[in-house]
């Protein structure tokens, strides 16, 4: 039997009104395997190959009594995302007389209202408005998912390890323990590796297993690259003007990779079609800029069936939000990672199934960071994901979410509680203790007897709007313009009256900052005075280093490269061809310029601070990571400390012990999530270890090193 033949008449009848002719392999897989199973499936495959559907379709299609509680819960990372997806279902539940509520901070309260009155349908909602159900309304919990029969979560990579990630687990397992029935969990991803599928397997708190439905079938890549040397922040008019000339008849989005150059980008864009009179549909898109604005941008492009237009974006277009057809993808700047490269070029060629990237470089560090992302995503490598075993700040923040919810609990029972939950089953029961008595001494929770409440410390923990998600916000100002909200700003160096800031693809001067409203008040700005923004860098897989260094021993020239950017090849090939590396497993480059020497280690991110860290351990501080040639300068003592990090491992006793001298002496020093802050000292210093570096990894690869 085909999956059309598996359907119910009344979704036939819908899928015929829109005149499919077939599913999306995804999707026929999808229906045959969650129809006939009762087992949970995450559904792998490309951006546009019609996941959503393949996830909803059966789901609805197994479902006979819609009236008593929400029924299908879809959970996603972006509020944009939601109001995207809502209007995707919105009219195949009209159709079957459905009931879809959105839920998230910005959704229509009266809906909401209508929701918890009479609780149906399908249910819309990001993991932080979950939480703040548990916080706020408990009562209303049990009403709205005790029938609970599909959790759908959206973007299913974005949470795997990570502390959100974890949240949400114990948010799920929350669920779970009042719902009446087993629930069935159903992910969708873009972005799976071959290396994550087990852990995606256990993510779900379910007794049915999870299975994977994989179509890795993805679009025919055309690359080109140019090359544009610049040591500025701001970039050549030159690269710009080149992306102009390649896009104007294009639907491009362009990503820079930050905020402050996909701003610039978007004005200088806009500037040069006015003067050659091309179109002016130049837009930035990113966090910062007002909601409405956004979604006009978002709106513009899937309603553009014959305008070009040129999106300058950042992450926040990466994720599934349906913006239609794009012709091109241009990446100014290497991305940090081959997963975020696979997002962003399946946004287009979603009609002639080709997908063409255009890749610009402006120094020669970036250029061959470029092209091992290139290669590495022709050999269909993506970033295998770690999990989290000490999640400490989540379970702290779900400790006092527990407490607020139940109004206190008696203790044995709290430890009990988060003992089964499924989130933390790698955490002692005796470290869950240690946690609770040092949230006691601190004022947080509060002890009478037997029975945990929240503290007078806790309550103004608890009642912050930011308590609800595990991510630090940032402290951001409105920023006003004849009293219509354009957006935020976080408040920074450059936040200063007279100053120019980029925001919404415009220029604005600073005429006035209120710290008190937390607004910064703008004209539009005409003296043509550069704006100042800032940026910043990204993790780093081993493996895309490894590529690196491959590639710089090669003699081959990537048939992309523009003539500019094969001599910058050329010479950075050069500087390392003297040096014999027989085994790029292993053997390592020093270089030595005057009385400084380079140890080029070509590894990830975290095993580079993690030898930074090590280093710190022997006493050796004059040491200067250049994270984006993955080297390390400085005296011959650096060299020597590489030397002694060969021979002899760092103990993990030993690293905990400097990190919580370290943390005592230095608080400041060390970047802590919001929750890992409140944690006693020891379980800050694990959080690191876990979080922002790699001992076990990177003593094996020192171990392994030969310095050539």
């Amino acid at each position: 039997m085909n999956a059309f033949d598996l359907l119910k008449d009344p979704i036939k009848q819908y899928i015929w009104r829109l005149g499919w002719r077939k599913f999306f392999p995804i999707q026929e897989s999808a229906v045959k395997y969650i129809t006939t199973t009762k087992d949970n499936y995450i559904l792998s495959s490309r951006t546009a190959s019609g996941k959503t559907e393949a996830a909803f379709l059966p789901a609805i299609n197994q479902i006979e009594n819609w009236n008593n509680g929400i029924k299908i819960l879809y959970i996603s990372p972006l509020i944009a995302l939601i109001n995207d997806q809502f209007e995707r279902i919105e009219k195949l539940s009209e159709h079957l007389d459905i009931k879809i509520t959105k839920w998230h901070g910005e959704a229509n309260i009266t809906q909401k209202l209508k929701l918890v009155k009479s609780p149906e349908g399908i249910l819309l909602i990001t993991p932080e408005s979950i939480e703040a159900m548990f916080d706020n309304h408990p009562e209303n919990i049990k009403v709205l998912f005790q029938n609970l029969e599909f959790v759908i979560i959206d973007e299913i990579h974005s949470f795997l390890g990570t502390s959100r990630g974890k949240h949400l687990q114990s948010l799920l397992d929350r669920l779970s323990m009042i719902n009446t029935q087993l629930i069935r969990f159903i992910g969708l991803s873009a972005t799976l590796s071959e290396d994550t599928y087990n852990y995606c397997k256990s993510f779900f708190p379910s007794n049915y297993p999870t299975k994977i439905l994989l179509d890795n079938d993805r679009n025919l890549l055309s690359v080109s690259t140019y090359y544009f040397e610049s040591e500025k922040s701001i970039l050549p008019i030159e690269l710009i003007e080149n992306i102009y000339e390649k896009t104007q008849k294009h639907k491009a989005l362009i990503f820079p990779n930050t905020r402050g150059r996909t701003e610039d980008i978007a004005v200088r864009l806009k500037m040069i079609a006015a003067k050659k009179g091309g179109h002016s549909n130049y837009f930035a898109h990113h966090a910062s800029i007002d909601r409405d604005i956004r979604e006009f941008v978002e709106k513009f492009a899937k309603s553009s069936s014959s305008l070009c237009f040129g999106i300058c974006c950042t992450s926040t277009l990466e994720l599934g939000i349906d913006i239609g057809s794009v012709d091109t993808v241009v990446q100014v700047d290497s991305t940090f990672s081959i997963a975020s490269l696979v997002q962003r070029l399946g946004r287009s060629g979603r009609i002639e199934h080709k997908s063409n990237l255009l890749l610009y470089a402006t120094n020669p560090w970036s250029l061959l960071q470029s092209i091992a992302c290139i290669e590495l995503y022709k050999e269909k490598f993506i970033e295998p994901i770690n999990d989290i075993n000490f999640p400490m700040d989540v379970l702290l923040q779900q400790v006092l979410s527990t407490l607020k919810q139940y109004s206190g609990m008696v203790e044995s029972e709290l430890l009990e509680k988060f003992k089964k939950n499924f989130a933390f089953t790698k955490i002692q029961p005796e470290d869950t203790k240690i946690l609770i008595d040092s949230l006691v001494q601190k004022g947080i929770i509060e002890k009478t007897g037997q029975e945990l409440i929240i503290g007078l410390e806790g309550e103004r923990i608890v009642n912050k709007k930011d308590f609800y998600s595990l991510f630090e916000s940032e402290d951001n100002f409105k920023v006003d313009f004849r009293g219509r909200i354009i957006g935020e700003l976080p408040l920074s160096p450059q936040i200063v009256v007279n100053e120019n800031v980029f925001l919404g693809a415009d220029i604005w001067k600073i005429r006035e900052v209120d710290l008190e409203t937390k607004k910064i008040f703008v004209i539009r700005a005409k003296d043509g005075k550069i704006p100042k923004f800032f940026g910043s860098g990204g993790e780093i897989h081993p493996n895309i280093r490894l590529k690196m260094l491959s590639i710089l021993l090669e003699k081959e020239i990537p048939s992309y490269l523009d003539p500019k950017g094969i001599v910058a090849l050329k010479e950075l090939r050069q500087k390392f061809q003297m040096l014999k590396i027989n085994n790029i497993l292993t053997d390592r480059p020093v270089l030595q310029t005057d009385t400084k020497f380079n140890f080029f280690s070509f590894t990830g991110s975290k095993i580079n601070r993690t030898i930074l860290l090590f280093l710190s351990i022997l006493g050796i501080e004059q040491v200067q990571l250049y994270e984006y040639e993955s080297s390390f300068e400085g005296t011959i003592n650096v060299i020597e400390g590489i030397k002694k990090l060969i021979k002899k491992s760092i103990a993990q006793n030993q690293i905990i012990d400097f990190l919580i001298k370290d943390i005592g002496e230095y608080p400041n020093k060390y970047k802590l999530g919001k929750f890992a802050i409140l944690m006693p000292i020891e379980y800050k210093a694990k959080y690191l270890i876990e979080n922002y570096y790699s001992i076990d990894d990177t003593n094996e690869f020192l171990s392994k090193v030969i310095l050539v």
